[in-house]
């Protein structure tokens, strides 16, 4: 008898585990494309509740409409690390965040960008302007997170008639996010994670901004845009220089 219990025990736990990964996946993609008004999918999510350790797989975040680039973020693999204890309760307390190899495309389509854009899209969803639905004047999850970690990413930037432009990002690292008692929401995380990136990114293509520039006002560019080519090369390169500033 007392084998039996404890082996439904196992099955229970087995289970639950198993559906906590399902719940993950969909409320990365369900919160994720309502935050960003983006496409987003996530191929694999798992989470154990005994450990409280499991990933992401093949998570991509989508572009805003107009842009050409199919994807502004793709990641393969996510780590993360949550107290079990707190994964049935009002704030999620996760201990670790480990984002390893993302890759980027920042695409500038002038006077914008896409990544700019979406975190545009992040900050309405986190306005206390905006109309709520029913569920969430209920009272939606918040979360804890004590260490997030994005490691080894690659940028390509991508500008109006120049082949793209890829680099490397430097390690941002972001810790005791949401450790009052109000936590911080999906969105406002969210937003956290894409001002560092859009920050970096920029840093980075400003130091690439000759080259951009230089590839802007190449042969092939100049048989793209066609008739009334200087004036339409020289706006756009106003335009880059605005954003990326003057090569130096």
């Amino acid at each position: 008898m007392i084998v039996l219990v404890v082996v439904l025990i196992a099955i229970a736990v087995v289970v639950v585990s198993m559906s906590l990964g399902a719940i993950l996946r969909k409320g990365v993609v369900t919160i994720g494309s309502r935050i960003t008004q983006t496409d987003v999918q996530l191929k694999e999510a798992k989470l154990s509740l005994l450990s409280g350790t499991g990933d992401l797989k093949g998570f991509v975040l989508g572009n805003p409409k107009g842009y050409q680039s199919d994807a502004a973020v793709r990641v393969d693999a996510i780590v993360l690390a949550v107290r079990p204890g707190s994964i049935l309760s009002d704030k999620i307390h996760l201990t670790k965040i480990y984002v390893i190899q993302p890759v980027i495309t920042f695409e500038q389509a002038l006077p914008k960008n896409n990544l700019k854009e979406i975190l545009d899209n992040i900050e309405a969803a986190s306005s206390p302007d905006r109309t709520k639905s029913p569920a969430e004047k209920e009272g939606g999850k918040k979360l804890q997170v004590d260490d997030l970690l994005i490691r080894d990413a690659e940028v390509s930037i991508v500008t109006p008639f120049s082949k793209p432009v890829k680099a490397r990002l430097p390690e941002i690292h972001l810790q005791n996010l949401g450790q009052g008692p109000e936590g911080i929401t999906p969105a406002e995380l969210a937003k956290r994670i894409l001002e560092q990136l859009l920050a970096q990114t920029l840093q980075v293509a400003q130091g690439s901004a000759g080259d951009i520039l230089g590839r802007a006002g190449s042969a092939e560019a100049v048989r793209k845009l066609g008739t009334n080519a200087p004036q339409q090369m020289e706006s756009i390169r106003q335009g880059l220089e605005g954003i990326l500033g003057k090569p130096k």
